[in-house]
């Protein structure tokens, strides 16, 4: 039977959310700018695009400095996550993926993040090897650069069905039936209820709640994740 389940990256696989805010802030710094409370932050990163936070908590940056400041406080991102400095995979993430993989799911990553930082950041942490090479969809640096994550994920996703369609010789609404994705804001969910995907949806990326995947022990009832992709789609 053919089944899969796709993730998103940032608070889903890796516990990155912190370093974002990180990041943030070390660029607030540099444009010689008051930076938001870290634990504000937080609450928007994943939900918002870099350039929406950069309007919600900025808005004594001139708009001509948006663009400069979206690259420095990627380049810090780089710095804090992509060159291991940063997060590791949530606890039992890899245990997870072996297990989905061993029960035949072909899975796939979704981003808001720039492509060229989510390959890396998934081989560096031991996790690229899990998922299918044109299964990984994410933000284009020079397309994608001013767009929300509103009006990105819902495309990223839709490129990913396209792609199981074919693998799959069906038609799209039959190929999104054996589909979970696995997500973590509320911008995830949107895309999903946009497209008619079902979703679970883990509340962990908040501060101070990164989910443990051997026990589930945050707002999800499940004691392990295939049990919850399997509660979903059997």
């Amino acid at each position: 039977m053919n089944k899969a389940v796709i993730f998103g990256l940032n608070g889903v696989l890796l516990d990155s959310i912190p370093r974002y805010a990180d990041a943030f802030c070390y660029a607030c710094f540099e444009f010689n700018l008051d930076a938001p409370e870290k634990e504000f932050l937080m609450r928007d990163i994943g939900d918002l695009g870099l350039s929406e936070i950069i309007t919600k908590h900025l808005p004594q940056l001139p708009t001509d400095q948006h663009k400069m400041f979206f690259r420095r406080c990627n380049s810090y991102v780089f710095d804090l996550i992509y060159e291991d400095i940063g997060e590791r995979p949530l606890p039992g993430i890899v245990r997870s993926l072996e297990t989905l993989q061993e029960e035949n799911y072909t899975l796939g990553v979704f981003s808001g993040t720039i492509k060229e930082f989510v390959v890396p950041s998934l081989a560096q942490r031991g996790l690229l090897s899990f998922f299918v090479p044109d299964m990984i969809e994410a933000r284009d640096l020079a397309k994608d650069c001013a767009r929300t994550h509103k009006s990105i994920k819902p495309e990223k996703l839709s490129s990913l069905f396209n792609t199981l369609a074919d693998k799959w010789d069906m038609d799209i609404d039959a190929a999104k039936q054996n589909v979970i994705v696995i997500c973590d804001s509320q911008s995830d969910l949107e895309a999903c209820k946009e497209l008619n995907i079902s979703a679970i949806h883990a509340h962990y990326s908040r501060p101070s709640r990164a989910v443990n995947y051997e026990t589930m022990d945050t707002n999800i009832i499940y004691p392990s994740l295939l049990k919850a992709v399997k509660a979903c789609r059997p």
